[in-house]
């Protein structure tokens, strides 16, 4: 920008309708719906609220209708130590555009906090959200620099929203969560420069990051895990997760 100073630029996410009719983007402060006929102008926008401003956009989803939307933001300072997240549900009919729920005013009360990842089933009624669980203050594992520095670990899950028939309200239908604790994550920005962080253990633990889900809502995929062999090879694994049943269980492990 001429200031001889390199700028972060914030990512942006798109998605398009099942019709091709709609264009949603979640750029750096605000949800957008597009005309894909008439893309000069927006049809609808509305900013994050004020209190969710010093977050990014991390995730998208919507459903094919492009009529419920799903916006996961995230902040990630200080070696996870101000890590924060939220995730926001939006409907836009005929050209309006409303925010109907945040999901951090109603998270159980369970001691687990919400990550940046949020996937749908295509009729709207089924909802997977990422979430940390188990958190804790780390001042010895990692480093940055060659240096020691304090981490926020936590074991890595997802929580499973249903929503309910009549009401439209969501309500959790259960959690899964790996036994192990590792560094809070964000998805990767690549304008953003960023400190890599070396420990013991080799691991990424990206479980909740990066889901898929079946349209019916009923299998999951969920994010990679990496681990970093002292050989120098890298396994990489991801988990199938039922979701079907009251519990959700893991059918397979790839």
């Amino acid at each position: 920008d001429g200031t001889g100073f390199r700028q972060t630029i914030p990512p942006w996410h798109f998605a398009i309708d099942a019709n091709d009719e709609h264009a949603v983007i979640a750029d750096s402060d605000r949800l957008r719906i597009f005309a894909t006929s008439a893309p000069e102008k927006s049809l609808a926008e509305l900013a994050y609220p004020d209190d969710l401003q010093d977050m990014r956009a991390s995730d998208l989803a919507i459903t094919p209708d492009g009529e419920t939307i799903f916006v996961a933001l995230s902040r990630y300072r200080n070696f996870g130590m101000e890590f924060a997240a939220a995730v926001l549900e939006y409907t836009f009919n005929n050209d309006q555009l409303v925010l109907t729920t945040r999901f951090d005013e109603i998270w159980p009360d369970d001691g687990s906090i919400p990550a940046p990842s949020v996937v749908v089933s295509d009729d709207g009624k089924t909802l997977v959200t990422g979430s940390y669980h188990d958190l804790d203050d780390d001042s010895s594992r990692y480093k940055a620099m060659g240096q020691t520095v304090t981490a926020k670990v936590a074991k890595a899950g997802i929580h499973i929203w249903r929503r309910e028939t009549g009401t439209d309200e969501w309500s959790t239908a259960g959690q899964y969560t790996l036994p192990r604790q590792d560094l809070l994550k964000t998805p990767d920005n690549p304008a953003a420069f960023g400190y890599s962080l070396s420990n013991v253990f080799g691991a990424s633990h990206r479980f909740n990051l990066g889901l898929q889900l079946a349209p019916d809502g009923k299998t999951l995929l969920s994010g990679l895990e990496l681990e970093h062999t002292p050989q120098h090879k890298t396994i990489a694994r991801a988990w199938i997760l039922d979701l079907s049943a009251p519990q959700p269980a893991v059918s397979h492990r790839l």
